[in-house]
């Protein structure tokens, strides 16, 4: 049974991954909400 706190720390060591995911999931939203105005804007 690993302990939690080499969890966080692992957490801690790269909060740029973290920093990517949220990148990408705000221009994934972005997208899908651009494709939706113009679906409907027609």
């Amino acid at each position: 049974m690993p302990a939690p706190h080499s969890v966080s720390k692992r957490a801690t060591r790269a909060p740029w991954l973290y920093r990517a995911a949220l990148l990408v999931l705000a221009l994934w939203l972005a997208s899908g909400l651009a494709f939706v105005v113009a679906a409907f804007s027609h």
